[in-house]
């Protein structure tokens, strides 16, 4: 009988015994993921909506208010990069005085007309270094930040505001590197969110990984503007160096827009920019004003298709 019972004892304590799963938390994927609300909070949401001046408003006063608080068309400049295995992500908005689309559309007027010298704009890079140097800094300066605290006030304002700082402003990226990072910090409905997007990456980058994410989190991307910026070209006929219109460089920051194919983008503008216009033996490499807005007409019917 001892022996059964110490048998018995054993068999039950065994599943004890064995290593316990780690419970993965899972993400959520709504911006408000709670399954249920208690009656009390329920209660509390509706005396707001009934007795808050603010929200007793008119549905499209209340968004005109979140708009001009949270989208008032700003160009905010994204870094991501993945950390310990967790994305990491910076932004800052623009302090530029320029406009990317206006800058982009001069360019591409510039090579159409084929002038000589450079369109009256400097690079991508000289024209937002102010906003660069608020990204390396340790925390962003409070002034270039978007404030999100309105969105905390209540549930009612998170249900009507929570999309649209991804809805109303420009996201701008240096580098496809960095997007990857930036989209996987994001619920599947922020990312979905996004309509406008800046890249002014002058290298390629692309993966199938990345080509797949680009699919699933960019279902709203509505309009792109694609700043390609080459210089110092190696033209020797056969070598072209990172740098140069043309050769290996080129067709993988070509290859790495392509991957914006066959998402609904409804408007797109390419601009590219070259200081060493010359003249190749082969014509399929040749920097010129023609190789160059012919380069620009393609991608651009690319990502339109």
């Amino acid at each position: 009988m001892a022996k059964r019972k110490a048998a018995d004892a054993e068999a039950s304590a065994a599943p004890n015994d064995q290593p316990q799963k780690k419970k993965i938390r899972r993400r959520p994927m709504k911006v408000l993921a709670a399954k249920a609300v208690s009656t009390s909070n329920q209660d509390l949401y509706d005396a707001n909506a009934q007795n808050s001046p603010l929200l007793r408003l008119p549905p499209e006063v209340r968004n005109r208010i979140w708009y001009f608080l949270l989208c008032d068309g700003e160009t905010i400049h994204v870094r991501g990069r993945t950390k310990q295995g967790r994305p990491v992500v910076k932004y800052s908005i623009c302090s530029a005085v320029t406009n990317d689309e206006d800058t982009a559309m001069a360019i591409r007027a510039h090579n159409g007309n084929g002038e000589e010298g450079d369109p009256s704009c400097d690079t991508y890079q000289a024209r937002h270094s102010k906003c660069f140097s608020h990204l390396r800094a340790e925390s962003t300066p409070r002034e270039h930040r978007l404030s999100l605290s309105v969105l905390a006030v209540s549930r009612q304002i998170h249900q009507e505001a929570a999309l649209l700082p991804y809805q109303g402003n420009t996201f701008s990226i240096d580098a496809l590197e960095y997007l990857g990072p930036f989209l996987k910090a994001l619920v599947p409905a922020q990312a979905n969110a996004i309509e406008k997007m800046t890249l002014a990456s002058d290298h390629g980058y692309r993966n199938s990984t990345f080509q797949k994410l680009l699919g699933t989190k960019l279902k709203g991307l509505r309009g792109l503007i694609c700043f390609g910026e080459f210089y110092h070209g190696v033209h020797d006929g056969s070598a072209y160096l990172p740098g140069g219109i043309g050769g290996l460089f080129v067709r993988y920051w070509t290859e790495g827009l392509q991957q914006f194919m066959g998402l609904p983008i409804a408007k797109v503008v390419v601009a590219i920019s070259s200081s060493d216009v010359s003249q190749s033996k082969d014509d399929a490499l040749n920097n010129s004003y023609t190789t160059v807005q012919r380069l620009a007409k393609r991608l651009e019917e690319q990502l339109l298709a």
